[in-house]
């Protein structure tokens, strides 16, 4: 008696824990489509990313046409606005700034480069949770093992 008891016990146990890993797989699908339509319904205008490669950290922003990349090196500031470009050497703080280059252009995240992220098979993708005004989220190169987080913007939510 008490062996049907230890079993059913152990049966529910286990269902339990499918339930659990089948809830957190429905929901990371879930999140990976609401913030690809966030971001493609948007244009991606108005983001922060980082990514982290060999022990190194570059951390890419951008803000209204402004596009700021940061990494131990050097910091690049481009403001597509007014065609202006400022990029120093942290170590030895030189910059270099030049002005009205008709490349000096700062573009949305555009729908391909989405598409290299949510839909490439290479890449695993995880939901990190809210953290102050933006979702967090990152994929890991299954490959390579780059991994590349992101902050979005929550109240770009116009879906």
């Amino acid at each position: 008696m008490k062996k049907k008891q230890i079993i059913r016990i152990l049966i529910l146990v286990l269902i339990i824990i499918a339930l659990i890993i089948i809830g957190q797989v429905l929901f990371n699908k879930y999140m990976k489509y609401k913030l690809k339509k966030i971001l493609v319904k948007n244009d991606s205008t108005n983001y922060e990313l980082i990514e982290k490669y060999n022990n190194q950290e570059e951390n890419v922003k951008l803000r209204n046409n402004i596009l700021i990349s940061e990494n131990d090196n050097e910091c690049i500031w481009i403001d597509g606005l007014n065609g202006k470009r400022v990029i120093m050497d942290k170590k030895s703080k030189i910059a270099i700034v030049t002005e009205n280059d008709e490349e000096l252009s700062v573009h949305s995240l555009n729908y391909t480069y989405l598409k290299d992220y949510f839909e490439n098979s290479n890449r695993k993708f995880r939901y990190l949770g809210k953290e102050e005004k933006f979702y967090k989220f990152k994929f890991e190169d299954k490959k390579t093992g780059v991994i590349t987080i992101f902050y979005l913007n929550r109240d770009n939510r116009n879906y």
